[in-house]
Formats: structure tokens, C-alpha cells, sequence
């Protein structure tokens, strides 16, 4: 058991990009990339793994998951909406992702708020659940 434990704690542990992290400025597709990769490559299984290609976000704008750039510049309003798709992807149905957001009618920053809130209270509801077999067993 506690290996899985470990398991739980290491996917929980990965380092979110913070929403103050991203920049209230338009950025460029490679500037896009480079924010995912340095922010989180804690993510990685593998060095050489990328998180996220160009290919990927065209994709997910070519399959209605996010809304098109405009010009070269991604928004901040379309940078959290990527957030959104990173990680809800893992863990829902593509359909079920791009009903969620591929829209432009919504507030992804205050969603991908939301989304980290979300994250960090099953986080420690498994750490409490974690802990309650081993505080049984010493008593």
C-alpha cells in the first residue's frame, strides 16, 4: 500500500502553472509552448517528452476544443482555455472536453481557478483517506 500512496502523492504533486503566471501580454505560439514546458515539466514522464506541440494546439483548435487565434498572438482568455483542455484531457472524453471549452463565452481564468481548487481538495481528501487506515492500525 505504500507504493500506492507514493503514486497518488506524486500525481498530486505536479507543479500547476499558476494563473499569475501567465502574462497579461499576447504571446506567440513558441512562447506558448516554452511557458507549458518550463512550468510543467515536472509533468513529464521522460525528458524528451513535450507536454505540448504546435501540432497539438492546432489540433484542438481544428477539433473545436479552443477557440482560433487571431493573427500570430495567443490571448491570455485562449492561453487558460489551453490550460483548461491540458488538464482536462486527462481525465475526460475528448467530446466531453470540447463541450466544456470549446466556446468563447467563458471565463477560462476564473475556470482554470476553479479547476486547481478542485485538484488540491482531492489531493488532500486522498491524503486524509491515505492517512486513516494507518492511524486505525496504530490504535
Amino acid at each position: 500500500m505504500p507504493r500506492l500512496e507514493k503514486t497518488i502523492e506524486a500525481v498530486f504533486a505536479d507543479r500547476d502553472i499558476m494563473p499569475d503566471e501567465v502574462p497579461q501580454l499576447d504571446l506567440y505560439m513558441a512562447q506558448v509552448l516554452t511557458l507549458f514546458d518550463q512550468c510543467l515539466s515536472g509533468s513529464k514522464r521522460t525528458p524528451e517528452d513535450k507536454l505540448l506541440t504546435k501540432t497539438m494546439v492546432n489540433n484542438y483548435v481544428k477539433e473545436g476544443l479552443m477557440t482560433p487565434v487571431k493573427g500570430k498572438k495567443y490571448t491570455r482568455q485562449q492561453i487558460m482555455q489551453l490550460l483548461c483542455v491540458y488538464h482536462l484531457k486527462q481525465t475526460l472524453r475528448l467530446n466531453d472536453v470540447k463541450a466544456l471549452t470549446g466556446r468563447d463565452d467563458v471565463d477560462f481564468a476564473a475556470c482554470y481557478e476553479h479547476l486547481l481548487a478542485d485538484k488540491k481538495a482531492h489531493a488532500r481528501s486522498h491524503s486524509a483517506a491515505a492517512d486513516r487506515p494507518a492511524a486505525r492500525d496504530a490504535g
